[in-house]
């Protein structure tokens, strides 16, 4: 059964053009976000009961897919739930038929597996921290693959990035200048990891203090999953050290709100303690308290530019890879200390 926007559309209880309006970049702001809560959650359980999407006008189409490859994160997360609405929303502005929107970590491994194999796809969007084993299996089964995000996979992969390493190098640079001596990590450290790129923005952190001459102090660095339990869970660690730095780099806004809500729980000051930055530039990170100071992850912009890179190899069988780095843009908010000190 295909499912169209008027199936969105009566699943949610709204209008088919307030979908449209609600999956494009160009009018969403206009939604209110319960209405735009609703649409997310429908398209959700549609994919979910039939672990397949279609969004299609014609029967002329291509077939597609969207996958996030991450092991332990599904569309609920903060970050993926932001990148599937532009992601779907380019698939049907350019008549495709979305065949599937996979999530590894919302299926069994043979279902998730049997789900690609068996639906055939002419090209398909991947996302998420990707096992190069995982990626080998995508090249072997999807004839055309793009992906999309903030770290490097190589692999003769076309890739629209928003460099995860030069997002950690801003936010550090952005400290230095506000006067601050000693910078904290918290995020992947690549420890224990079979991911080849999950070190990067850890990487990035480490050439920086070698750039200013500081000394790493492992008491100001903590291993950390994207997730915002999980940035609780790593700021309690480094409260318990006693010993907290000046101001701390997340490597996502889902640590960096784990982290702020610890360091409340602690009774410890934002930014008049400790100062905190994250990356992702998510909805959400403008309305914590303080507000978030971080860097933007052009949402809207990797979409579209990896749908249209996807349609390219697709439609002209292009073999040679392409990757687009899409520069990262530095959003100063309160958490940071800029505005206090200034």
């Amino acid at each position: 059964m295909m499912l169209k926007l008027k199936d969105i559309a009566q699943e949610a209880g709204v209008s088919i053009s307030t979908v449209s309006r609600a999956l494009s970049p160009d009018t969403k702001d206009k939604v209110k976000s319960s209405t735009k809560t609703q649409i997310d959650y429908a398209i959700q359980k549609l994919g979910n009961e039939s672990h397949q999407s279609f969004i299609s006008s014609t029967k002329d189409e291509l077939s597609v897919g969207i996958i996030l490859a991450s092991s332990n994160k599904t569309f609920a997360h903060e970050y993926f739930a932001e990148m599937l609405n532009p992601l779907i929303y380019e698939f049907y502005k350019s008549n495709c038929e979305i065949k599937y929107v996979l999530a590894q970590a919302s299926l069994s491994e043979n279902m998730f597996l049997d789900a690609i194999q068996n639906r055939t796809v002419s090209g398909a969007v991947i996302m998420g921290r990707i096992d190069m084993e995982l990626l080998k299996f995508f090249k072997s089964n999807i004839p055309h693959l793009v992906y999309t995000g903030v770290n490097y996979v190589g692999q003769n992969t076309d890739e629209v990035i928003c460099n995860g390493y030069e997002a950690i190098k801003t936010l550090f640079n952005h400290f230095i200048s506000i006067g601050y001596e000693t910078i904290g990590y918290i995020g992947s450290t690549g420890n224990n990891s079979i991911l080849k790129n999950d070190y990067q923005r850890f990487d990035s952190y480490k050439a920086s203090l070698k750039n200013y001459s500081m000394n790493m102090n492992n008491d100001f660095i903590v291993h950390s999953s994207d997730t915002i339990a999980d940035g609780h869970i790593a700021m309690n660690k480094m409260i318990k050290r006693n010993k907290l730095p000046q101001a701390i780099i997340c490597t996502s806004d889902s640590i960096a709100m784990g982290v702020i809500n610890a360091l409340y729980n602690a009774g410890i000051s934002v930014p008049n303690d400790i100062a905190i930055a994250g990356v992702d530039n998510l909805n959400l990170s403008q309305f914590l308290t303080p507000p978030l100071t971080t860097v933007n992850v052009p949402k809207d912009e990797l979409s579209r530019i990896a749908i249209n890179m996807l349609l390219d190899k697709i439609r002209n069988n292009r073999t040679n890879n392409i990757r687009v780095d899409i520069p990262c843009e530095l959003i100063i908010r309160k958490s940071c200390g800029y505005i206090q000190k200034k």
